[in-house]
């Protein structure tokens, strides 16, 4: 009698541990194995310089992740889960990144990566976030971040050498120089290599021709030998490839031999750095960049997100980077539904066009083949006595828009 009590008190716990493991306390994670997904919440990481030579940067990168996040929260999260986001100072470092990575995946369990701050510290991260199917966004542009295709990883802007592609595209056809004669002062690393190439290959679409390159080290704080050669080679329009920085150094330099070639830049030379060292140098310094102008009407929700939830700040430049990426995210995991894994939103994205971006750039479309969302940039100019930029061409697309093309 008893080993028959004990028989059946067994088969009855069996039966009760079945119905709770089928029953509503299963989370996300244990149906469908997807880390960082439960039925209440949606783990993100970032990975961005706090500490080290870009935390000026970073810092608003991770305000306006978070802004957007806790606005998305406030208004009912993600079809009913809340966003939790998780942020690693990386200084911009590989082996900083590492860490920092392995950290956001194994111990917080994040399902996707907002942002990775640093070209080489992304490149470092490649292999670990394919092998660990780590939907993320970058923060950087190189084409390394899609040559080879690789399928976790998204860019919700302009690569740096469609960048290069529209500077030429804007000399040529918009200003109609009939017979430019362009030289490239280049950050001689992959970052400049970029912008250089996509310059040539735009150059190549269009029959013109450049005559002159002069490459610089990152971080020289000396271009007067560049400027003067650029000078020598009687070159009349200058594409800086580099960072505001650069671009103040050559303004300056050029002002002290008395050259005045038109000069032109791209989006990382928009940094308000750029008017305490270029001074009244700057005047006419022009520059391609993707996001809109700070004062544009069409900012007026992301202006009222950003002053609700990061009371005190004030929306920049950096700080539209982790908004946009922040935007593109919510929205491809909206379009999931339910079932959120690595595969669902990776397919998802591939197939996500016109993404609504708030005013703070042209909207966003991605394919399987291109998971750049963006190829349209506009062209400002610098305005002195305000310390801003005022935009004089709208949005527009050069020749080449395929940076699988480019050096072919």
């Amino acid at each position: 009698m008893v080993k028959r009590l004990f028989i059946v008190t067994v088969l009855l716990s069996l039966v009760v541990l079945s119905a709770c493991s089928a029953g509503g306390n299963k989370t996300a994670n244990e149906s469908n194995d997807s880390r960082g997904i439960t039925d209440e919440t949606i783990n993100i990481g970032l990975l961005v310089d706090l500490t080290g030579p870009y935390q000026a940067a970073g810092t608003q990168m991770e305000v306006g992740v978070k802004a957007y996040f806790d606005y998305i929260n406030k208004n009912g999260g993600i079809n009913g889960r809340q966003l939790k986001l998780f942020t690693e100072d990386n200084g911009a470092n590989p082996a900083t990144t590492a860490t920092a990575i392995n950290k956001l995946v194994f111990n917080d369990e994040i399902f996707a990566l907002a942002g990775v701050q640093g070209s080489a510290a992304f490149a470092g991260a490649y292999d670990f976030i394919d092998e660990n199917k780590v939907p993320t966004f970058s923060l950087g542009f190189s084409s390394v971040n899609h040559i080879p295709h690789r399928p976790m990883i998204f860019s919700s802007a302009v690569p740096y050498s469609l960048q290069g592609s529209r500077v030429i595209n804007y000399i040529a056809k918009e200003l109609d120089i009939s017979n430019p004669q362009i030289g490239v002062l280049y950050q001689d690393d992959d970052f400049g290599i970029d912008f250089l190439n996509g310059a040539k290959e735009e150059a190549k679409a269009l029959g013109v021709e450049i005559i002159a390159e002069e490459a610089f080290p990152r971080g020289a704080e000396d271009i007067s030998s560049q400027v003067a050669n650029l000078q020598r080679q009687g070159v009349e329009q200058v594409f800086v490839a580099g960072i505001y920085t650069t671009a103040g150094q050559f303004m300056k330099e050029a002002n002290k031999i008395g050259y005045d070639p038109l000069v032109i830049g791209t989006g990382p030379s928009r940094g308000d750095p750029f008017f305490d060292i270029a001074g009244n140098t700057g005047e006419g310094y022009l520059l391609v960049d993707y996001f809109a102008p700070l004062d544009d009407p069409g900012l007026d929700e992301i202006n009222k997100i950003v002053s609700e939830f990061a009371p005190g700040e004030t929306l920049n430049n950096n700080m539209m980077f982790g908004l946009v990426n922040g935007i593109t995210l919510v929205e491809i995991l909206k379009a999931v539904g339910d079932d959120i894994t690595p595969e669902t939103f990776i397919t998802q994205a591939e197939s996500m066009s016109n993404i609504d971006m708030k005013g703070l750039m042209s909207n966003l479309t991605f394919s399987p083949d291109r998971h750049y969302g963006l190829t349209e940039t506009r062209v400002f100019e610098s305005n002195i006595p305000n310390k801003s930029w005022t935009q004089v061409s709208e949005p527009k697309a050069p020749d080449t828009t395929d940076i699988n093309q480019i050096g072919k």
